[in-house]
């Protein structure tokens, strides 16, 4: 019949990546395409990184299909990853190379945002965080000024 809607695999695929779960309509889900390229300079933290980025994907440096050594290194690769350094040393950049590279997506989440001065609300805003993290998976999180969440105790 002539009324018939034909949809192949690239739709889906481009609906996948266009429409966002209701629960992450109020967060900023970026899909990043930022490359290591894209970043100039940190040869050190971008290769530190493209490791821990190899290790999780279970493939070596080459991009290939893990070996047995590099599923072990799998078992042990890291869930979470400090960067630190003055503002303007690429650390956002960084995390976005590091999402484009694993194909996840990007919330970036200023500190000051998630503070409260109700009791319980900032951790309340943290778990909301993850929450939507969750539900956005796979998904980088992003933490930017996170020292405005450490208060800092005086002895």
């Amino acid at each position: 019949p002539d009324n018939l809607v034909r949809v192949s695999a690239r739709d889906l695929e481009d609906s996948v990546r266009r429409v966002r779960p209701s629960a992450l309509r109020e967060v900023e889900v970026e899909v990043s395409d930022t490359a290591w390229t894209d970043i100039g300079g940190q040869s050190k933290a971008k290769q530190v990184l493209r490791d821990a980025v190899n290790a999780v994907l279970n493939r070596d440096d080459a991009g290939v299909e893990a070996s047995d050594l590099t599923r072990l290194k799998h078992m042990i690769a890291p869930r979470g990853v400090l960067l630190f350094g003055p503002p303007g040393c690429s650390k956002t950049l960084l995390a976005k190379a590091v999402a484009h590279e694993c194909g996840a997506n990007f919330i970036a989440v200023k500190g000051a945002e998630l503070l409260s001065k109700w009791v319980g609300e900032s951790e309340k805003a943290v778990r909301a965080v993850f929450a939507r993290a969750a539900a956005a998976a796979p998904c980088v999180i992003f933490f930017d000024e996170i020292d405005a969440l450490a208060v800092r105790r005086s002895s």
